[in-house]
């Protein structure tokens, strides 16, 4: 999968935004490969 983020971001803003976006990444792939997990963090 490709993601990428476009706009008017000064370049450390855009590194603190890739940031969240890969736990966010993260999390999403731990819960398709575990969707028995425990959801109480939704």
């Amino acid at each position: 999968m490709l993601f990428e983020q476009r706009g008017h971001l000064r370049p450390e803003e855009y590194d603190a935004t890739k940031d969240g976006w890969e736990v966010f990444f993260d999390r999403m792939a731990a819960r398709l490969n575990n969707p028995s997990a425990d959801t109480k963090s939704l």
